[in-house]
């Protein structure tokens, strides 16, 4: 795998930042502060949102070798708060945005997706 991801860098580069930025809009918020919020999903909300970002994590490991967790740490926190803008757009006036995008919801979602694809990547790095 790792042969087909260096043959193919700017592709898997693109499918990274898209693949965030969906998880970003679509898997928001890791878990729901709000009190107004359903509980139908939190537990899955958790699992998606941990093991997106754990293999972000892996597969920037293996695009972005010879760069600093900082870079990648960067992509992941930019293309997270473009996901979330995108989702505050597809709800606009919408009575979930009340609920869904309070201050501790969305530092949670950067919180999670920073540390877990920053460990993956870490880890996997160091193990190469």
């Amino acid at each position: 795998m790792k042969n087909t991801i260096e043959k193919h860098k700017s592709f898997f580069s693109i499918f990274a930042c898209v693949f965030l930025i969906f998880i970003g809009c679509f898997a928001f918020p890791v878990y729901n502060f709000s009190p107004n919020a359903p509980s139908i999903s939190r537990w899955s909300n958790i699992f998606v949102n941990l093991f997106a970002y754990y293999e972000i994590g892996v597969l920037q490991a293996m695009l972005y070798e010879a760069t600093s967790w900082r870079k990648c740490s960067t992509i992941v926190l930019l293309m997270t708060i473009i996901g979330l803008l995108c989702r505050y757009l597809l709800e606009f006036g919408e009575v979930s945005n009340t609920y869904n995008f309070i201050l501790p919801n969305v530092l949670l979602q950067l919180l999670v997706a920073v540390c877990v694809s920053g460990f993956a990547f870490s880890t996997i790095y160091e193990n190469q």
